[in-house]
């Protein structure tokens, strides 16, 4: 993932940027709320198109998928059950090394 998407890469390695994805991957929502925002990076739940291309990295966590986007990249994920979140955020940590 490093190589496709550095900034994402790097986002997820802070702690805040961390804590926003256990929450929004512990709901299954469909209410639109940002969980985190910097100048750089927005973590959140079904985020609007004008939400996502708001900073240069998103990460928009839906019931059934989630989205990456850094700069004109954009990658969507599907969200398995057999998955749990804690293997999503074992590797997103483990491309960064």
């Amino acid at each position: 993932m490093d190589i496709l998407l550095p900034k994402t890469t790097e986002a997820v390695k802070k702690q805040a940027v961390d804590q926003a994805l256990t929450i929004a991957f512990a709901n299954k929502t469909t209410t639109r709320r940002v969980l985190y925002q910097d100048s750089q990076v927005i973590i959140g739940q079904n985020l609007s198109k004008v939400q996502a291309k708001s900073r240069p990295v998103s990460i928009t966590v839906q019931p059934k998928s989630f989205s990456l986007l850094e700069d004109k990249a954009a990658f969507q994920v599907p969200r398995r059950a057999s998955i749990p979140f804690q293997s999503a955020k074992q590797y997103f940590n483990r491309r960064g090394e």
